[in-house]
């Protein structure tokens, strides 16, 4: 219980400094170039870091938007 109360305590104490990651935005063009590529709308994305991620986590969270 006491481990469970101190987790507890760090937890609410660094709450607030918790935000937006760094990637978020990188991600999500990643997942509209891939998009647009899928849709027939856009060209064959050509840098090797855009190119080799995954689009099947990115992809529904961009349509949803």
């Amino acid at each position: 219980m006491i481990v469970i109360a101190l987790f507890a305590v760090v937890g609410i104490a660094v709450v607030d400094d918790y935000g937006v990651s760094t990637d978020e935005f990188t991600q999500r063009e990643i997942a509209l170039m891939n998009i647009d590529y899928l849709l027939g709308t856009g060209d064959l994305p050509t840098r090797a870091s855009d190119r080799y991620y995954g689009v099947a986590f990115e992809a529904p969270l961009v349509l949803v938007e």
